[in-house]
Parts: structure tokens; C-alpha cells; sequence
């Protein structure tokens, strides 16, 4: 398909890339609803993070068109749904000891998200293998969350 005959049916770029993402998230948010995130809350949160990479390492391009295109708050509320279920882990985990509480979870909640969109860009930009993204996330990730003076899991999968 042509730019003109894009262009044709969008008003502009931003508008495009806005319908690109919300139908990519539709799809990001079916996949999540069907992933287990029962049992321990690291591993839960590894098999959280290696199926969202998957679908961020799919969306690759989107995700960089979007972080340049779309509004910071447009952005954020395209990941409203996903980021649910991502608190209601990250809530658990808290409640058990699993992950620090000392931090607020809004900001770890914008951690994870800024990770993975971090590692996205990298891959975009050739300074990352996208098969080594789920591991240095996760890891960065249980790094960020374990409590101060608890030893991080090295493997929580």
C-alpha cells in the first residue's frame, strides 16, 4: 500500500500510528490474559516478561514510531489494560515478601515498562541481540524489586 493511499484513509502520521498501537495492544492484551501468573511472584513475573517481550520484539518498529510519534500520556494510556494485570503482580508479590515495598508501585510498574521499551529501542538500534533482552530484563527487573539485603535470584523462571 502507498503513502497516498495511507495517508487517504488517516489524517496524519500520528493518527496511523495510534490505530497501529491500539490494535497492537488488543492483541498484547489477549495474549497476557491467557499467561499464568500464579505461584511465586519472580517466576511469575519471568514468564510475565518473556512473553511480553515477544510481543514487544513483534512490535519492535511500533514501539519506536509510537515513542516518537505519540504523546507521553497518549502512550501510557495504550498500556492501561496490560498494566493491570502487571500491578495486580506486582501487588502480590509485595504482600508476600517477594518484592520490595519500600518503593512506591506505580514507580516500579513505570520501571518495568520503561525497561522493556529501553531493551526495544536497543534492538531497534543494533546494540542488542533481541534474544538476550528477556534475560537482561528480567534480571534488571528482580534486581529493582528484591528487597535491600535479600540476595536477587539469578534465575527466577
Amino acid at each position: 500500500m502507498g503513502r497516498v493511499t495511507l495517508y487517504g484513509h488517516f489524517e496524519s502520521r500520528a493518527v496511523l500510528v495510534a490505530a497501529v498501537v491500539d490494535r497492537a495492544m488488543s492483541r498484547t492484551n489477549d495474549v497476557l490474559a491467557s499467561l499464568d501468573l500464579t505461584g511465586d511472584p519472580r517466576a511469575a513475573l519471568s514468564r510475565l516478561v518473556e512473553a511480553t517481550w515477544e510481543l514487544t520484539s513483534a512490535h519492535g518498529s511500533l514501539v519506536v514510531a509510537a515513542e516518537r510519534t505519540l504523546s507521553a500520556d497518549d502512550v501510557t494510556e495504550a498500556h492501561t489494560a496490560p498494566m493491570r494485570r502487571v500491578r495486580r503482580l506486582v501487588e502480590r508479590g509485595r504482600r508476600s515478601g517477594a518484592f520490595r515495598r519500600d518503593l512506591p508501585v506505580d514507580w516500579q510498574l513505570l520501571l518495568l515498562h520503561t525497561v522493556t521499551h529501553m531493551a526495544a529501542g536497543a534492538v531497534h538500534r543494533g546494540e542488542l541481540r533481541p534474544a538476550d533482552a528477556p534475560r537482561l530484563i528480567n534480571r534488571t527487573l528482580l534486581g529493582a524489586l528484591t528487597s535491600p539485603g535479600d540476595p536477587v535470584p539469578s534465575d527466577a523462571g
